[in-house]
């Protein structure tokens, strides 16, 4: 009986993770980088999220260094990426002759064109492409890029400067905007196309990032038509939250048929003493405020795991030492002008300790019938060791993962992803949905307001299938979530649920619970 289970509990996941790319043609791709000197990280880095935003479609997706490549290796793929990590990194030949002699398509990112668009082979790249390399610049003069008649932010670091002739086969896809200037972002002439810098570098919100994110379904040939979907949870749900607050904002979303996920911290925990008794409380403990989450999910909402204490031992990490508050999975202190200092992982972190912290958070949440259906974790930030083991019990995600890689000191280089729509797979195996819109903070200077997370939303519509991720505190008034939610639906987008509805009761224990349907 136990192995049918299994069995069908791992067939669901399969089709779950598959199911939104059938509908495409599936597509043999290659990745190469830069994968020698000193940033040698960076390239891993970015082929790691290349590769976890490839996993949005039906692909197959193979990766190795650029030295590595091989003569007419771009014969056995239907799309080859390169990714110019290393400014002047010498190019193998056999990529340089097959980059101007293959008709599959190559998506160049970032450095290096000079090494094929001058010297011995300028005339024939020229010839071909009608592409002009200029040089790099790096100011932050160039501080937009435009696509779909869209303005998007750029935060800075290199661009390469082109000109493009004008050819039917060729065409200016995105352009990169300066004061009284302008230069090619992303263009495609014949089976080239060409992204001025790395995607993957200096993103924030809603950034230039985004073009290249749309740009992969025609470079993919996906067949996705305008969708755009919504998903909103209510943050940092505990024990010493407000049960009327919670009520009301259930009965609000509940009138605007709005299904959204509530992230609950199984245990409160205020070492140091900084807030009211009690100082520590499981949901057990707490029979109001649980009760009014048990409304919740009879109101719309689907219950995330979020964290097991959402703060780290007695210490301050780095704020105050109270769940909510600070770090859980990565020691964290502050420098002395106030910005964040990334210490590095938790002195204990282990893949049993990370077991250790789940299985014990979901047991609380067990005992008062409280199911997870996803995971979030705590700042979005913690060890590839803890990664995997959050995937191990949830295959579905809500925060922003962060990929990590090991630089020639043998230092881990880590960076938050901002993927517009879901990544099916990422590098832990885990289904993530966007967060894109981030969150409502008045107090803050400057302040984040409504209008700004509906801003953002405005700007992912670039993207075609792009998602509206956003989250909300319920100690704020409920003024700002309305406003914030309506205005995203103004927009155009469908807020949907998250993850399946669990049973009343489990069945054969928790893992029946986590099969994530969005």
């Amino acid at each position: 009986m136990k192995s049918v289970r299994a069995m069908c509990i791992a067939l669901c996941l399969v089709l779950t993770i598959a199911a939104p790319c059938l509908a495409q043609a599936l597509k043999n791709v290659l990745v190469v980088y830069d994968g020698s000197g000193t940033s040698a990280w960076n390239g891993e880095l970015s082929t790691t999220q290349l590769k976890n935003l490839l996993s949005h479609f039906n692909t197959v997706v193979v990766s190795h260094p650029v030295d590595a490549y091989t003569q007419n290796e771009s014969a056995a793929y239907d799309v080859v990426f390169y990714l110019g990590t290393t400014f002047n990194a010498a190019l193998n030949q056999n990529f340089i002759q097959d980059a101007l002699n293959t008709n599959t398509k190559l998506v160049w990112i970032n450095y290096n064109l000079h090494r094929i668009a001058w010297g011995s082979t300028q005339a024939q790249f020229q010839e071909k492409f009608g592409l002009n390399y200029v040089k790099i610049v790096n100011s932050t003069d160039w501080s937009a890029v435009e696509y779909k008649g869209t303005d998007l932010p750029r935060n800075g670091g290199d661009l390469t400067m082109t000109t493009l002739e004008d050819r039917p086969d060729a065409r200016v896809i995105a352009l990169a905007k300066s004061s009284g200037e302008t230069t090619p972002y992303i263009l495609r002439s014949k089976n080239l196309y060409y992204v001025a810098d790395n995607p993957f570098d200096n993103v924030v919100y809603a950034d230039r990032a985004l073009a290249f994110c749309d740009v992969l379904h025609d470079v993919l040939e996906s067949g996705v038509s305008e969708n755009h979907q919504a998903v909103l949870r209510i943050e940092d749900v505990h024990t010493h939250q407000n049960p009327a607050q919670l009520r009301a904002i259930a009965d609000y979303l509940y009138s605007r048929k709005i299904p959204f996920a509530i992230s609950v911290i199984p245990q409160y925990e205020d070492p140091r003493h900084v807030y009211e008794k009690p100082y520590s409380s499981t949901w057990t403990e707490a029979p109001e405020t649980l009760a009014a989450v048990q409304y919740m999910t009879r109101r719309g909402g689907r219950v995330i795991m979020h964290g097991y204490t959402h703060q780290y031992s007695t210490v301050k990490n780095p704020e105050t030492g109270v769940s909510a508050d600070d770090w859980e999975f990565y020691r964290v202190t502050r420098k002395a002008d106030g910005s964040t200092r990334y210490v590095g992982f938790i002195p204990e972190d282990s893949e049993q300790w990370a077991t250790d912290r789940l299985t014990t958070g979901l047991s609380l949440l067990r005992k008062a019938n409280l199911y997870p259906v996803a995971w979030l974790t705590p700042h979005y930030l913690a060890s590839p060791t803890d990664y995997g083991v959050f995937a191990r019990f949830f295959p579905l995600a809500l925060d922003r993962g962060v990929y990590f890689a090991l630089d020639n000191n043998g230092k881990y280089q880590f960076r938050e992803q901002f993927a517009p729509y879901t990544i099916e797979r990422d590098a832990y195996g885990t289904r993530r949905l966007p967060e894109t819109c981030n969150y409502i903070s008045p107090y803050e200077t400057p302040p984040r307001l409504p209008a700004d997370a509906i801003a953002l939303a405005r700007l992912v519509k670039v993207v075609r299938d792009g998602w509206a991720g956003c989250y909300f505190h319920p100690f704020l008034d409920i003024a700002y979530l309305k406003e914030m939610v309506e205005g995203i639906q103004a927009e155009g987008y469908t807020f949907v649920p998250v993850g399946k509805a669990p049973p009343v009761a489990p069945v054969g224990g928790i893992s029946a619970l986590l099969l994530s349907g969005q």
